[in-house]
């Protein structure tokens, strides 16, 4: 799980990069780290890479419901892929909008889904 999250990185990065949409904050965030490795510059390049998610959740939310749908899961709308796909990227500024009470109804969503456990709409991957 944790090796795919960062390959989605490197693959939204180097998107951004050919297509030209990386923002300022993603290049400052790398040439500041890259100058200067420590805990501050990598939290900041942390934070620029996880905001890029924002710039795509309309497709990896459409995404998501295309793949329940293409896999007859039950009970999936768009509105719970929008709440399980934020819920999954809490370093977003998406996410960090969020009130209280949404950030812990979305995080519930997703560790159900990644558990498999019975609130789930999915079935268990191993």
């Amino acid at each position: 799980m944790t090796l795919i999250h960062e390959f989605i990185h490197a693959e939204l990065l180097n998107r951004c990069i050919q297509l030209g949409l990386i923002h300022q904050s993603h290049i400052l965030g790398h040439i500041a780290f890259e100058s200067s490795p420590n805990i501050t510059t990598g939290n900041n390049l942390n934070d620029a890479m996880h905001n890029i998610y924002d710039d795509f959740l309309s497709e990896i939310i459409d995404s998501v419901f295309k793949y329940a749908t293409n896999n007859n899961i039950e009970g999936v709308t768009e509105e719970y892929c929008t709440k399980l796909v934020l819920g999954a990227h809490q370093n977003s500024n998406s996410f960090q909008a969020l009130t209280d009470e949404q950030k812990n109804e979305y995080s519930t969503i997703t560790v159900n889904e990644e558990q498999g456990n019975e609130e789930s709409n999915g079935t268990n991957c191993n």
